[in-house]
Formats: C-alpha cells, structure tokens, sequence
C-alpha cells in the first residue's frame, strides 16, 4: 500500500484532487446547481428499492454526495476511492455503519502505466496503453458485506 500512495502521488493523483477543492472553493457559485442536482439525483435514486448497502465510487470530497441522506437510507454505506483527503477522513471517522474502502478503480491500469512510464526509453509512446490489462477493480473486496 505503501509503494501505491508513492505512485498515485508521483502521477499527480492527490495534487488533482488537491485542484478540485481548490477550483470548488474559488467558483463554488458556479458549482451550486450542479451539485444539488446531483445531490437530488442520488437521493430520488434509491427510492422504493429495498437495499440495504451502497457504495460510492470515487467519492472524493463527498460534494456531491448527500451523506446524511444516505446514512439514514442504508444500513451500510462504502466510500470507495483511490485517496481519501485527510478533511473527509476527519469528517467521516466518528460515523457509524459507514466505511472508507481506498481501492483503485481502474482495473490496475494506474500501476501499469506507472510500470511503462518508470521504464520508458527512447520511442516510448502510449500506443502501449493497448498493453494494458485490466482486471475487475473491486474483485478483492468481494467478501465484504457490500456485496450482500
């Protein structure tokens, strides 16, 4: 785990995100209607549906997401994402029934064009993305309650 935090660093992961809450806080007017509308759509999304667990993948700074809502729908809610600012852990850490789940999503294409970029010669291109091989992303944590 230690050798991914060092590449989704290096490949300007965290500085992105970092850039999203920067970008937020500078034009937040701007940004309004879009995230209530989004809020709305994933409260209205779940109405007469009897799960009992969700997971958000990608939540990053949770802008977009109506936590309350969701915590008071489910019984179990999973936070799904490549880094977890350190804001959201502090905001999150003291609620119940909820989870942060740090998974990459890509299917492992991030370690594997980290591997391409770190051995990179002369004529490299990234028509060796076609090389990639990706795998189901949460396929590990398939024996977590998410998935019942």
């Amino acid at each position: 785990m230690k050798r991914f935090n060092h590449i989704i660093k290096r490949m300007g992961f965290v500085r992105d995100q970092e850039g999203i809450m920067n970008r937020y806080l500078r034009e937040q007017s701007n940004w309004e209607n879009h995230l209530t509308r989004t809020r709305r759509f994933i409260q209205t999304s779940f109405n007469n549906v009897a799960l009992k667990s969700v997971a958000v993948l990608g939540s990053g700074w949770l802008l977009d997401v109506p936590l309350d809502d969701l915590r008071h729908r489910f019984d179990r809610i999973f936070l799904v994402d490549i880094h977890h600012p350190p804001q959201v852990r502090r905001k999150v850490r003291d609620l119940d029934h909820l989870e942060l789940v740090t998974a990459d999503l890509s299917g492992g294409a991030i370690g594997q064009v980290w591997e391409m970029i770190k051995k990179k010669k002369p004529g490299f291109a990234f028509s060796r993305l076609d090389e990639i091989i990706l795998k189901p992303p949460l396929r590990d944590l398939q024996q977590m309650p998410l998935y019942r």
